[in-house]
């Protein structure tokens, strides 16, 4: 088994068991701050300028969140999130090995059914490829992200919930030698699908 398939299994263990948890919790008020850590799979690709498309390894990757909620006298809840993943490989790419960590901005609108929060998200995204020998940067990306996602009570004020991000990323700026960014990479794209867990204050 695969590490990837061992860390999928796992993870879709730990849902099954929180869920049964998150059963018999009361429902929670979603106003105010909130943050904690998830653990993400990642897919997508990297299309680099000198060198073609590459995959995104599938290796799971850590991630942690903060943000703010507040909700409308209409019931609707509405706010921003910043959230940072940790860095993934590129499967076989000449000159460099992997992404570092992507930020995500967004703002997240949603409505709370029952005991769940039921949310939508549109943001900015940032991050960048490395050189093969660590060194530095060599391009940096930035695009739009687009994701969905719930948020069910865990205990009195925590909650358990899952994420799916998509960003479309473009190269911006220059790399740490001053080159455009967009002599080395064209595109990419990653989308994260995650499992969270989380504390509101």
């Amino acid at each position: 088994m695969s590490k990837t398939e061992t860390t999928m299994r796992l993870a879709c263990s730990g849902a099954a068991l929180l869920a049964g948890i998150t059963s018999s919790a009361q429902a929670q008020d979603v106003n105010g701050f909130y943050g904690g850590l998830g653990l993400s799979l990642p897919s997508g690709s990297v299309d680099f300028s000198y060198d073609g498309r590459y995959s995104l390894n599938g290796s799971a990757l850590g991630s942690a969140f903060a943000g703010y909620s507040a909700v409308s006298s209409g019931g609707l809840v509405y706010g921003g999130e910043i959230a940072v993943t940790q860095g993934a490989d590129v499967d076989g790419a000449y000159g460099a090995p992997g992404i570092n960590a992507m930020v995500d901005l967004k703002g997240r609108m949603g409505k709370v059914f029952g005991k769940t929060l039921v949310y939508g998200s549109l943001g900015y995204s940032m991050g960048s490829a490395t050189w093969n020998d660590g060194t530095g940067t060599m391009a940096k990306v930035g695009g739009v992200n687009l994701g969905a996602g719930f948020e069910t009570p865990l205990g009195a004020r925590g909650f358990f919930g899952g994420d799916i991000t998509s960003r479309n990323l473009n190269p911006t700026g220059t790399n740490d030698n001053g080159d455009l960014s967009s002599s080395y990479v064209d595109s990419m794209d990653m989308t994260t699908v995650s499992v969270r867990v989380g504390f509101r204050f």
